[in-house]
């Protein structure tokens, strides 16, 4: 009996498998430089949206002007809207990765309800002595 020798076929066995190996690395990093890309977004809106109604309360400013400023200097597109009472930012970009014409659509928005402090302190304080006012009469 004459032994058959295979010559080469652990290089094309490694050939064929090589391509499957550096797709799951490019998509990894695909991955991983996204969601990178959409917290710093989302971190720049939340950041924005607080301090613009931070800044509504603390000096009777005008919290969209402030939120606006924020945001001036990052890229991407932020639209600031809303009102005395609440200030909503959103984001919408396309993040394209250029190795094989990749692109993720991202888009979020955070908002920010203007609270007066004292005000709620207020209301939480009546609303406690309403509560013992009428624990004491049901007893």
């Amino acid at each position: 009996m004459t032994k058959l020798k295979l010559r080469g076929s652990y290089t094309i066995e490694a050939a064929c498998l090589s391509g499957l190996f550096l797709l799951v690395i490019f998509a990894s990093l695909f991955l991983i430089i996204g969601t990178l890309h959409h917290s710093i977004r989302t971190n720049a809106s939340l950041e924005a949206s607080e301090l613009g109604s931070i800044q509504s309360v603390r000096k009777n400013q005008d919290g969209l002007s402030t939120a606006n400023l924020r945001i001036h200097w990052e890229t991407g597109g932020y639209s600031v809207s809303g009102s005395n009472h609440e200030v909503l930012v959103s984001f919408e970009e396309q993040f394209l990765f250029p190795i094989f014409n990749l692109n993720w659509h991202i888009k979020g928005t955070s908002h920010s309800k203007v609270i007066q402090p004292v005000l709620f302190i207020e209301k939480i304080k009546k609303a406690q002595a309403l509560c013992n006012i009428s624990g004491n009469n049901s007893q």
